[in-house]
């Protein structure tokens, strides 16, 4: 309780002199400053002259600030604004009562001029001894003595003191109980939980003997359905089989005929009154002479005579250059275009980004 006590009796001195720097437009934060050592050795200008103060140790220890430029804005403040003991000593008590410590009380500041003559301001009396003494300095020589009085009985220690250890007691024994009384409770509904898991297990393995035996009947009505409809069925595959033969035995002898006309015949193309282009052979003859294609463009020839109005999309020359590249369609496409510059009349054109035409004079299929 003492440490509390006195922490709070400081930090109420130091939100005061906040308080008061800030009315003055003086205060500002020293957080995060490191100081160097303290002097002890103060100099004062006075309107006789400098004045030398050597500051004790012992005060400057106990000082508010550990900070010279703070201790000096800490003078100037308390010449401008004095400290008033009554109201130290009502924010102390209050801050006291807030942390539940059941005490009063008092301050006394005691203030020394250059002259080293002595002021003395109280806070109001108690009819009591005080049992601590908290004292704090304040001021660039330390000039400023602020005690702090607290007046307590030894029942207020107890209560301070063994308040949370009541509290923490307390709680416990209430633990207890509901501990003891979580165990009946669980071992009665143990116990009842046990008898209906029996009675649902005994349940559980009737249901499933039912299932299985609807199941097995349901197995046996499934075979001798079965078994009827075997016979109906074979019926209906046989004839169903007979016609898919008739069907591909068609198909095989079209295919068979094809086939032989292939091998037999030619598909020619007359590209332009001097040129014409043999599919099958890979070839162009162009007044007689001969000019042999390699497979892709002789490929592409044919995929741009057999589409419509001779123009395919880039997607249809890939495909049918199964697949390549772009690298390759440009080859394949210089490559015709080179080839087909027997006849001038015969050009490759790219109307957009995807789409190629070839331009003839004349298409005839012979």
């Amino acid at each position: 309780m003492r440490i509390k006590a006195e922490n709070l009796f400081t930090q109420v001195l130091k939100d005061e002199m906040k308080k008061k720097g800030e009315e003055l437009d003086l205060f500002y934060s020293f957080s995060g400053i490191s100081s160097d050592t303290v002097s002890l050795t103060v100099l004062i200008m006075t309107e006789t002259g400098s004045r030398q103060y050597k500051v004790d140790v012992a005060k400057s220890r106990k000082n508010l600030s550990q900070i010279s430029r703070e201790r000096s804005l800490h003078s100037v403040i308390c010449s401008e604004k004095q400290l008033s003991p009554m109201t130290l000593s009502q924010t102390w008590a209050d801050s006291l009562q807030t942390q539940h410590i059941l005490a009063r009380g008092a301050i006394e500041i005691v203030t020394t001029d250059l002259e080293n003559r002595t002021l003395y301001r109280k806070s109001q009396t108690v009819n009591l001894s005080p049992e601590l003494k908290f004292v704090v300095y304040l001021g660039e020589r330390c000039e400023i003595e602020v005690s702090g009085f607290l007046f307590y009985t030894w029942w207020s220690v107890c209560r301070y003191h063994f308040f949370p250890f009541g509290v923490i007691v307390g709680m416990t024994l209430c633990l207890i109980v509901f501990l003891i009384y979580l165990f009946r409770v669980r071992k009665h509904l143990f116990k009842t939980q046990s008898e209906r898991w029996l009675l649902a297990e005994k349940l559980k393995r009737r249901e499933e003997k039912l299932v299985e035996l609807a199941s097995i009947r349901d197995q046996y009505a499934h075979q001798i359905e079965m078994q009827r409809s075997d016979a109906r069925e074979k019926d209906m595959l046989l004839k169903d089989l007979e016609q898919k033969s008739k069907v591909y035995e068609g198909q095989i002898a079209e295919l068979n005929k094809a086939k032989e006309l292939l091998g037999t015949k030619s598909l020619i193309y007359k590209l332009s009154p001097i040129l014409t282009f043999d599919a099958y052979k890979k070839i162009l003859v162009c007044n007689g002479e001969i000019i042999p294609l390699n497979l892709q463009s002789s490929t592409l020839l044919l995929a741009f005579l057999n589409a419509t109005d001779c123009q395919l999309t880039r997607e249809e020359i890939e495909k049918c250059l199964s697949g390549r590249s772009r690298e390759c369609l440009r080859t394949a496409k210089h490559r015709l275009s080179k080839v087909l510059q027997i006849d001038p009349s015969i050009s490759i054109v790219q109307h957009n980004r995807d789409l190629f035409q070839l331009q003839l004079p004349e298409i005839e299929a012979l």
